[in-house]
C-alpha cells in the first residue's frame, strides 16, 4: 500500500518542506538518490554513533504510479542494484538500512522517507549491523 503520509523517523520533529532533488547523488553521502525523491529543506542534524560523527539529511520519496506500491520494497530493489557492495539489513519496525561496504554511509528506507546518513570515521562491522537493526536510534547497539 503506497504511504502519502511522511514516515516519522528519527530525523523529523516538526514541519517539514520538500524541494525537488535537481542531483543524481546525495551532496552529504554521496550515494545515488532513487528517481521520484524531494529533498526536504530541513537543515543536516548532526549528532554521535558509537563515538562516531553523524550527519543526516532526508528526501520524500512518491514511488512510480502504482497505488499500491510498497515504497520500502520498491526503493530497496532499486538501492539493492544501485550499490551492489553495500550490506543490507531489515529492522524489526520494517526500516531497510543499506550501510556502504567502508562503514562511512548509508541510506534508510523508511515508508515515503529516505534518510542519507556520512559517519567520521566510518562504523566497523558490528557497528553497521547494530545501526542496521535500529536506524532511527541514536545509542550505539553493536550487535
Amino acid at each position: 500500500m503506497k504511504i502519502a503520509a511522511a514516515v516519522p523517523t528519527m530525523l523529523f520533529c516538526a514541519h517539514v518542506t520538500v524541494g525537488f532533488a535537481s542531483e543524481s547523488t546525495d551532496a552529504l553521502s554521496g550515494l545515488p538518490i532513487v528517481p521520484n525523491s524531494q529533498k526536504m529543506s530541513d537543515p543536516v542534524q548532526s549528532y554521535r554513533y558509537c563515538g562516531k560523527n553523524a550527519q543526516a539529511d532526508a528526501y520524500f520519496y512518491s514511488g512510480g504510479d502504482n497505488e499500491n506500491e510498497d515504497l520500502v520494497a520498491t526503493a530497496k530493489a532499486w538501492y539493492v542494484r544501485a550499490m551492489p557492495h553495500a550490506t543490507v539489513y531489515t529492522a524489526p519496525a520494517g526500516h531497510v538500512t543499506l550501510v556502504t561496504a567502508d562503514g562511512t554511509a548509508a541510506v534508510i528506507l523508511a515508508g515515503a522517507i529516505i534518510s542519507f546518513v556520512r559517519f567520521s570515521p566510518g562504523l566497523s562491522p558490528a557497528e553497521m549491523k547494530g545501526f542496521g537493526y535500529a536506524p532511527t536510534s541514536r545509542e550505539c547497539l553493536p550487535k
